[in-house]
């Protein structure tokens, strides 16, 4: 086409201007693969016998409305046909300014196109709405940064005048606060930087947020900076109730000491409902990449991150939480389905000296189906009556020898159906372990499994398993380590009676230690204490180079096993009397796949059988996720990894039994 168009072969048979035949060679090269298509021969006769029988009769108009037409259905030979009638049709325009007038609106209109298509393609992909959001500045309505006059009507006044999909604008400085924000549905309240955009409040008026969110959805607050000035009528920096779809990250917390007027607080952030129906809760929302800091430390529950009564599937991920009076994450009374991942949590638990709980994460009262994983944290990680959730790879440690805080790892009440695996925990605890506290009649603590922890330096013991008057049972411990229990740490709880691994205190039963590592701890390997301990296995592993006996003195009970139990370098090696087991234990296996991809449901099926009896229970780990205790499960994975599933049996008299098998997820 290019040796055509130089050559003034079309020039001659048109009698165009050099200007028109720029304008076809223009236009030819906007559309370069048409150019190729279309012009395979370049000679004289089969150009003219193309234009002339392709544009015969077309207006222009006709052609544009046919190329937008088979735009959309991707009509390519069509489109091509047409577009050559529109070089044609340019072509024979005498006139230049129409000419170029004619170009310049179809340059226009193919542009609108291609911005229309792909406006479309993100709202069906995402179901967006599409609108014309505004961002409204506050200081578009009266906000002045760093001054002393109150700026939160200014602010209410921008949210007020939002519409959904609006952004409500802050700029870097300080601004006043003396009453609430009232936050609004589908209106984001977005900073100009995290540090740098401040909310300070300034005032003597008692309120419960600095922001409130009320039966509101869709809300999206980013980059703020929300600072309590220590002024003592603030209670919560972000306070919300019944709504949903909250997207809270990137904001700072700080400076909180009011505890409000029941003392239940402060919190840097606090999703409430109703505390007798476990209704109206924050649903759906999500906590990120936030910071909190002194929050309530002169305050017996100055907390972080609460997650209150029916405050359901909420995410609570990477945020960074130090200097409270009792901790710094926490979800009860039926607040489900929690995903709490990649925080951290230090220097908790300031309340009336470091003598506050220090709880790091606590779940507690129905806070099932929930998942707790790769966390840091100096302290106390807590299950409280809650079942069915996963606690995998946190880190509980605190080796500055200065806070010394009751345990790591925390299962009360009726916690059961609960996997604990990976967890780490160094220093700064009385308890490693801790398993203790009355549960609901007929609901025991039972049915939980520990694996592969690894639990070391504790003031007191490295775990303790209580079991109170409701009983303890079917406790599946595999590949856990116990080790260098301190011993003399004058912070110590009991000083005559600590520096042991593993303790089991009053109506314990059908406990199996399987490949455990209970070593070199500062006095006794095992202690075994209490009326009703009873049906203990203790099977593989190691009891090795503990300065006191490898086990205490055993008495009371029926059935006790030690087998395959390498026991070597201990002050005294010898074991408790062996009492057979009556009952042969299960035999657990399965069927699943050794591979996967991302997103394919893949089935998992117990196939286990007891030669004594029947399988009363099982509960699969798949190493990701929630537990499950159906024989016959199925499972998605999302990320590619290699997992390794866990199943665990129970007979129909307790006994337990475990089998493993490692899942690549491509």
């Amino acid at each position: 086409m290019e040796t055509i168009l130089g050559s003034g072969l079309i020039s001659g048979y048109f009698k165009l201007s050099q200007k028109n035949v720029n304008r076809l060679r223009e236009c030819l090269y906007i559309f370069p693969h048409f150019k190729r298509r279309w012009y395979k021969n370049n000679t004289e006769k089969s150009l003219m016998n193309h234009i002339q029988g392709e544009v015969a009769g077309k207006s222009v108009w006709h052609v544009y409305r046919e190329i937008l037409l088979h735009t959309f259905v991707k009509d390519s030979p069509r489109i091509e046909r047409y577009l050559n009638y529109y070089i044609c049709l340019n072509i024979k325009f005498e006139h230049e300014k129409e000419g170029i007038l004619i170009m310049n609106k179809f340059k226009k209109l193919l542009s609108l196109v291609v911005i229309c298509f792909f406006v479309l393609a993100i709202q069906f992909t995402y179901g967006a709405t599409v609108i014309n959001a505004a961002t409204r500045d506050i200081t578009t309505y009266g906000a002045t940064p760093n001054d002393t006059t109150d700026d939160t009507a200014a602010i209410n006044s921008a949210i007020t005048a939002a519409v959904s999909g609006d952004t409500v604008y802050f700029p870097n400085g300080t601004f006043i606060v003396k009453n609430m924000i009232t936050a609004k549905t589908g209106v984001k309240l977005i900073g100009q930087s995290q540090a740098g955009s401040i909310l300070k409040y300034n005032s003597t008026t008692s309120i419960d947020g600095m922001i409130m969110i009320e039966g509101k959805s869709n809300i999206e607050i980013k980059y703020l900076t929300i600072n309590g000035n220590s002024k003592a009528k603030l209670v919560n920096g972000i306070y919300a109730n019944d709504s949903s779809g909250l997207l809270i990250h990137f904001v700072t917390v700080q400076n909180l000491t009011n505890p409000g007027t029941d003392d239940f607080g402060p919190h840097g952030i606090y999703f409430d409902g109703d505390g007798s129906t476990f209704n109206n809760g924050v649903v759906d929302s999500e906590i990120s990449d936030s910071t909190f800091n002194t929050i309530g430390v002169s305050s017996e529950w100055g907390s972080g991150i609460r997650c209150s009564w029916g405050s359901k599937r909420n995410k609570i991920l990477r945020n960074t939480i130090s200097n409270t009076g009792r901790g710094g994450i926490h979800c009860n009374d039926g607040s489900s389905d929690a995903i709490i991942q990649n925080n951290t949590v230090t220097e908790c638990g300031k309340w009336s000296g470091d003598t506050g709980e220090g709880l790091g994460i606590e779940l507690i009262a129905d806070c099932n189906n929930s998942i707790i994983e790769n966390n840091n944290i100096d302290h106390w990680l807590s299950l409280d009556t809650s079942s069915k959730c996963a606690i995998r790879r946190n880190t509980i440690s605190d080796t500055s020898g200065s806070d010394i805080k009751w345990c790591a790892l925390e299962a009360a009440g009726a916690c059961n159906d609960n996997v604990y695996t990976d967890n780490t925990v160094n220093n700064g605890t009385q308890v490693g372990i801790s398993v203790s506290n009355v549960a609901d009649s007929g609901t025991y603590k039972r049915y939980v499994y520990w694996g592969y922890n690894v639990v070391q330096n504790c003031v007191q013991w490295g775990a303790q398993l209580e079991g109170d008057t409701d009983g303890l049972t079917k406790h599946y411990f595999y590949n856990d380590q116990f080790l260098t229990t301190q011993n003399s740490n004058p912070g110590a709880e009991y000083p005559t009676d600590d520096g042991n691994g593993v303790r089991l205190n009053g109506n314990v039963k059908y406990v199996t230690f399987d490949k455990c590592k209970v070593n070199s701890n500062k006095a006794l390997g095992y202690e075994l204490v209490g009326s009703g301990v009873d049906f203990i296995s203790i099977v593989g592993g190691e009891i090795k180079t503990n300065l006191g006996n490898a086990f205490s003195s055993f008495s009371g009970y029926t059935q006790f096993e030690v087998t395959g139990v390498t026991i070597s370098g201990n002050a005294n090696n010898s074991t408790p009397t062996i009492k057979a087991f009556t009952n042969t234990k299960p035999i657990a296996s399965m069927t699943a796949p050794s591979t996967g991809t991302v997103g394919q449901v893949l089935s998992f099926i117990s196939t286990s059988t007891d030669p004594g009896g029947s399988i009363a229970h099982v509960l699969w780990d798949f190493n990701d996720g929630i537990p499950s205790s159906t024989a016959t499960q199925s499972h998605t994975f999302t990320k590619v990894g290699t997992y390794r599933v866990a199943l665990v049996v129970w007979d129909n008299l307790g006994r337990g039994a475990i089998v493993e098998k490692t899942v690549t997820i491509n």
